[in-house]
């Protein structure tokens, strides 16, 4: 809807009755006499003078915008000419206008141009085709203008409003982006809790393993000073000279060393056993472990949207189901508490 200015005015002379009916050639505009001027005549603009521009005069009416028609304030129909004093004063006022070009511009069809500028002008009746100055060269370069300026600005306006729907948009994806770069932080922080934890539980199952080596040592020192005395009193009995005694001695010495033999040796045996399946037991762990973290990991990354290679997650998968495969099938010994007690 097009609002442009305009200024109500009315005549306050009269000219003569012989002024009042002129036809002009060469400018191709008709005077209206005042006797034949009615509320729904045409009023048409005298030729444009140098330093002028197009309009017209209206008398003293009542003008209604909405229904384009016109109603006198009084009986006296005033006439062309005379002095225009200003009445009162219509900023902005609104017209209907349509125009359908089917690809052509409205500045190449000349009636459409005039039936515009008529309307922007405040011509208050439809468009007669027999009131047409679209051939008159001056009319049409005006009328050209005009549009190409209220065409601009609509095109500018359009322009603008393309522009702040994609600020919009790009703002509404740039907080997407933020919210998404947020998950994947928490994400990450997560999974570099889990990876310390498992760090520190692999850390804490080494220290064991190592107090358990620890322990296996001094035993078997132990166990090898025992032997060591048992065979420095073997060899004072021998030196005895003592037969009877040598082989009571022999006799005792032999059954403990067999009773050791059958009960610590089996004992350490056990004990070493125990290890080499904690270790196994360990390292089949980890690598679950490992395995489950990098498919948990792909999968926050394909919610995301992130794509992941199918071959991939499928090795994994396979993988993670050989080591619970291999870890069923583990035969470990289990050291208890006693076992450690001579």
């Amino acid at each position: 809807m097009v609002k442009p200015e305009r200024k109500v005015v009315k005549y306050t002379e009269t000219p003569t009755s012989e002024s009042a009916l002129k036809y002009d050639k060469k400018a191709g505009k008709r005077a209206v006499d005042s006797s034949s001027l009615k509320p729904s005549s045409a009023i048409v603009p005298a030729k444009k003078q140098r330093g002028e521009s197009f309009g017209k005069g209206v008398g003293k009416w009542n003008v209604n915008r909405r229904s384009k028609s016109i109603e006198p304030a009084s009986s006296r129909i005033p006439t062309m000419g005379g002095e225009i004093e200003e009445v009162g004063d219509l900023s902005t006022f609104d017209f209907e206008f349509s125009f359908k070009g089917y690809g052509k511009h409205i500045s190449d069809i000349s009636e459409k141009c005039s039936e515009f500028l008529r309307c922007v002008q405040g011509h208050l009746r439809q468009y007669d085709p027999s009131l047409d100055f679209a051939d008159k060269p001056v009319y049409t370069l005006f009328a050209e203008e005009l549009v190409r300026a209220v065409s601009h600005v609509n095109f500018m306006v359009t322009r603008l409003e393309k522009t702040e729907l994609r600020i919009v948009k790009l703002t509404s994806e740039v907080e997407a982006l933020k919210e998404k770069l947020d998950r994947q932080v928490e994400i990450s922080k997560e999974m570099t809790g889990e990876a310390e934890s498992a760090r520190g539980r692999l850390k804490e199952a080494g220290n064991r393993l190592g107090m358990l080596r620890d322990q296996l040592e001094r035993e078997k020192n132990e166990r090898d000073t025992e032997i060591l005395l048992l065979k420095e009193e073997n060899e004072k009995l021998k030196a005895a000279g003592s037969d009877i005694v040598l082989r009571t001695v022999q006799t005792m010495i032999g059954k403990a060393l067999g009773e050791m033999r059958i009960r610590y040796e089996g004992h350490l045996d056990h004990l070493h056993q125990c290890l080499v399946d904690a270790e196994e037991v360990n390292r089949l762990n980890s690598l679950i472990n490992q395995v489950k973290y990098s498919l948990e990991l792909y999968a926050g990354l394909r919610t995301d949207g992130i794509e992941i290679p199918k071959e991939k997650i499928e090795k994994l998968q396979a993988d993670l189901k050989s080591l619970n495969e291999e870890f069923d099938s583990l035969d470990v010994e289990v050291a208890k508490p006693e076992d450690y007690l001579v």
